[in-house]
């Protein structure tokens, strides 16, 4: 018995081990069909873009194929069983050698268990099983169960699978972008298309926002280049687009597009038209704690500044307010608001000031402001979240600051004409408003009650005039007339401030004249002539054109026609003549007043009387052409009101333009001879004066230097403060060496400018000259300076002693040369303006402004001021500034001739006389004799005598230049 079941149980294990091997032969075989159906559905998704649904039915269908196959083969190999016959059969069939004793063995086995069948049969069969057994036992059943099978589909399950990847491994960007399709056939996994789109901005993180700002969104493509794109807008778990927008091409940066007042979270998808192709989503995400986006701030100042509320764009930096105002902030944010709040800080206690709604997205709030003060804003939305940002601002307070008054006109003390009409003018100013200008006038230190202006309007700026009429006053000369002014602004407790004190010194119209012939000569006077004289040959220009217009006028008009086409061109010549007729006549009246009763120099009256008869000539000449345009007018003049222009009326307009154009040229030509050439000439004659003077008044000056250095002739060794005295007394020695050596060439220059018409005046020139440079003037000066920059003062005073005795000689000599014979000037006024020359060669002789850029002399050291800072050549010099002094006369808008220092070589830094001569510093005071600034520093030093010392000098010296030899 144990041998028979030995032998079933080797057969029951061959017939497990056949079925396993089918099993395992039918799963391998499935595999090809299993990636042929995965190859399939890529196929079908690239294709034709599978929806999610497909997509999962295709899965569920591969994923039930391929656990049927794999149950089918479970049972097939481990749950189902033959027969031990169709095993048996199988087996004799692998192995021909095992003939049929399986069979037998079996068929054996079944008849001992035959109950049938008698007894001794069973044993026979039981005996003969046993047999079997014995022989089979050495057969490995399981073995040769074994067919094959399951290798040769594995290798070919194998083949297929490497098929398989090289498909995908050649088709790999379709399988990347297809295989997640199917592993999560619910996600954000766009379909293969021959264009694909990316979103690239927001990234794959997506983006936050704050509430109601906006997303730009830019998106780039691959593969086919698309025509146009979309972008689809969807809410937070939707599957509907809430908005599909057209994007924009940005070139070779793909499409952009913005997506503005972002509210709520969403994401977006960039595709085509009909999404044959999209983009992977992407989320945005909106951030609802409320921001302050803008602020505004309005300061409305205190009512008494009159100044309107302005509002304007706040930064929370700081601002400015006068004291006072009102403060009114306006926030705006992204979220509706609630409230808000205002924390302010000031002198270390905080208040709360509450922010309103104003609007659905605004609050607002206001406040005055008295001191300085640090604030802090924040907002509230309407569901209660509070801002994240609370910025801060400084807020200074302005102070109402004092008004500011000045007399701008008369600027500084000085002197005034008794016949001047003075217009002095105030300017006050304030930063919030000028409430009232006080002005106090006082005569000889005795104030009258003020004059006041009240200021009703608002003005931060107020100029104010106050007349001055000398002489309707009562004023005399030598009175003085002081005032100052007052401001009050209009702040609640008021600010005053007060001016500077001007004091102004009345002098005589005689002493005026004589300051003024000091400070002008006669080259300057003609500018203002000149200019009169310009402005004449203006309007004759202009005559000249005009009537040029009316030839071309009539040159238009044939007939009366065309002369009638052109009368709107006739009235226009018409009124440009009537306009220059006033404007000529105006001139007239100015020429018939041009000179002063008392002018500066007495030619001038003769000057005078040929302006007063050329301005009659001009009247004439205006009221005849007055008459001819009035005659026009009336010919051109309709009774029904029409006008009426003939070629003759052309001709009349032609005519008198031409006549009168003819008329200012001669009186142009007359005013050239009798009053432009006198002028000129009377220049040059008054540059040889100055030239006579400048040399006085150089030997006055090394006169007084050489005083001066004798202090220190006899002194023996010198201390430091002993060579700084030199070193400035060398400046002056080389100052006048300077003049000295340029003298020579400007008397010559002068001389040969005035020969033809003053020959005797030239000839003490040239003389005046030679004599200058045979005494070798200039090298004498040269070495005094030398000794005195060594510190020699004993050889420094022998030789400017010298230098001041042999110009000394030099002046008595020409004082005792010649005859009396000084009617040159007065010959030449005579012939020239039928007139005399009076006391014009005297007056003349007054000149003085020889100096600096400011109109007069400095001192050397010796008169008003400082000493200046010592230039490179080692020496010092000093200057005053001067009283300005008020008239009527009006010299050339360029002012009065300046003249400036030279430098050591004989250059002329500065401005220059006509015949280049600069002009050394004179002692004097600041505007003429016998009168004293005020407000002015005492003198530093004086001279040892002033010029009226030596006008007797002065006054026989120019009595001998006039002579001839």
């Amino acid at each position: 018995m144990r041998a028979d079941r030995a032998f079933l149980d080797g057969l029951a294990e061959a017939d497990r081990a056949w079925q396993r091997e089918k099993a395992r032969a039918f799963w391998w075989r499935a595999v090809p069909w299993l990636l042929g159906f995965v190859l399939a559905a890529f196929a079908a998704d690239a294709f034709l873009q599978l929806s999610a649904g497909v997509r999962l039915a295709w899965i569920i269908v591969g994923v039930v194929g391929a656990l049927s196959a794999l149950a089918a083969g479970w049972n097939c190999g481990w749950m189902r069983r033959n027969p031990a016959e169709r095993t048996a059969r199988f087996l004799e069939e692998r192995d021909p050698s095992l003939g049929s004793r399986l069979i037998n063995a079996l068929q054996l086995a079944d008849q001992t268990e035959d109950l049938k069948i008698p007894e001794p049969t069973r044993n026979i069969a039981a005996r003969a099983v046993v047999g079997y057994g014995e022989e089979l036992r050495a057969v490995n059943l399981p073995h040769l169960a074994v067919t094959g099978e399951s290798a040769r589909r594995l290798k070919q399950a194998g083949i297929a699978a490497l098929g398989f990847c090289a498909l995908l491994a050649i088709f790999y960007p379709v399988a990347c972008i297809v295989a997640p399709r199917f592993f999560d056939p619910w996600g954000d996994h766009p379909p293969y298309a021959f264009t694909r789109v990316e979103i690239v901005d927001p990234g794959a993180g997506g983006a936050d926002l704050i509430y109601g700002g906006a997303l730009p969104v830019r998106v780039k493509w691959s593969g086919h280049e698309p025509s146009e794109l979309y972008l689809s807008v969807y809410p937070k778990s939707a599957s509907s687009p809430i908005a599909t927008l057209p994007m924009i091409r940005d070139g070779d940066n793909g499409f952009v597009q913005e997506i503005g007042d972002v509210r709520g979270d969403f994401s977006i998808v960039a595709h085509s038209k009909n999404f044959s192709f999209y983009s992977q989503r992407r989320d945005a995400r909106v951030i609802l704690t409320p921001k302050i986006e803008k602020a505004f701030l309005e300061i409305t100042p205190p009512a008494y500044t009159g100044l309107k509320a302005q509002e304007q764009p706040f930064t929370f930096q700081s601002a400015n307010a006068l004291e006072g105002s009102r403060l009114r902030f306006r926030l705006q944010s992204n979220r509706p608001l609630e409230a808000g709040a205002i924390e302010i800080t000031r002198n270390g206690k905080t208040q709360s000031i509450a922010l309103t709604p104003d609007g659905d997205k605004e609050v607002s709030g206001e406040f005055t402001i008295d001191d300085d003060a640090k604030l802090r804003f924040r907002v509230t939305d309407v569901d209660g979240i509070p801002s994240d940002d609370q910025p801060e601002a400084l807020i200074s307070v302005l102070h109402d600051l004092p008004p500011a008054i000045s007399i701008v006109a008369p600027e500084q003390d000085g002197f005034a004409a008794v016949d001047y009409r003075l217009n002095a003018k105030i300017e006050a100013s304030d930063d919030y408003g000028v409430r009232t200008i006080r002005i106090h006038r006082a005569l000889n230190g005795v104030y009258s009650a003020p004059r006041v202006y009240n200021i009703s309007d608002v003005e931060t700026f107020v100029p104010e005039s106050l007349p001055f009429d000398f002489s309707d006053l009562g004023v005399k000369p030598g009175d003085q007339v002081s005032m100052f002014a007052e401001a009050i602004d209009t702040a609640p407790s008021p600010h005053l401030s007060r001016s500077q004190t001007i004091t102004l010194s009345i002098i005589s119209e005689q002493d005026y004249n004589q300051y003024l012939r000091q400070q002008e000569d006669v080259r300057a006077l003609s500018d203002k002539y000149n200019a009169l004289l310009q402005q004449f040959r203006d309007l004759r220009n202009q005559q000249a054109k005009l009537a040029a217009d009316a030839a071309a006028l009539r040159s238009q008009a044939t007939d009366k026609k065309s002369a009638m086409a052109r009368l709107s061109d006739f009235d226009a010549l018409t009124a440009r003549q009537n306009e220059l007729n006033q404007r000529l006549n105006q001139l007239a009246q100015r020429m018939e007043k041009f000179v002063r009763p008392n002018p500066v120099y007495d030619f001038e009256k003769d000057l005078q009387a040929q302006l007063t008869s050329e301005a009659q000539q001009i009247r004439q000449s205006t009221d005849m052409n007055d008459a001819a345009l009035d005659q026009l007018a009336r010919q051109t003049s309709l009774p029904d009101g029409s006008r009426s222009l003939t070629p003759g009326d052309l001709d009349l307009l032609q005519a008198e333009a031409k006549a009168q154009a003819a008329s200012l040229g001669a009186r142009d030509e007359e005013m050239a001879k009798s009053v432009q050439q006198p002028l000129e000439k009377l220049s040059q004659f008054h540059d040889l004066v100055n030239d006579f003077n400048l040399f006085q008044q150089l030997f006055h000056l090394q006169q007084a230097l050489a005083q001066q250095i004798q202090a220190y002739q006899n002194k023996g060794p010198l201390d430091r403060e002993d060579q700084l005295a030199l070193k400035d007394l060398a400046a002056q020695q080389e100052e006048i060496r300077n003049y000295l050596q340029q003298l020579p060439d400007a008397l010559r220059a002068d001389a040969k400018a005035a020969q033809s018409t003053f020959p005797k005046a030239a000839s003490s020139a040239n003389t005046l000259a030679d004599a200058i440079e045979s005494r070798r003037f200039e090298p004498l000066a040269k070495m005094a300076t030398d000794a005195m920059l060594n510190g020699d003062g004993a050889q420094g005073a022998l030789l400017a002693q010298r230098l001041e005795s042999d110009m000394s000689q030099l002046f008595s000599e020409c004082h005792g040369s010649g005859q009396d014979n000084s009617d040159e000037l007065d010959q030449y006024l005579h012939l020239t303006l039928g007139g005399g020359a009076g006391q014009s060669l005297q007056q003349m002789r007054q000149f003085r402004n020889f100096g600096l850029g400011s109109g007069r002399f400095g001192s050397f050291g010796l008169g008003e001021g400082e000493a200046g800072a010592s230039d490179s050549s080692g020496y010092s010099m000093s200057a005053a500034p001067e009283s300005p002094v008020l008239g009527n006369e009006q010299f050339s808008p360029n002012g009065p001739k300046q003249l400036s220092k030279l430098d050591g070589n004989g250059n002329t830094p500065g401005g220059q006389s006509a015949n280049g001569l600069q002009a050394p510093q004179m002692d004097q005071p600041d505007v003429m004799n016998g009168l004293n600034p005020m407000n002015r520093q005492a003198d530093s030093a004086h001279t040892e005598g002033t010029i009226e010392e030596y006008r007797p000098i002065v006054d026989e010296y120019f009595k001998t230049i006039t002579h001839q030899p």
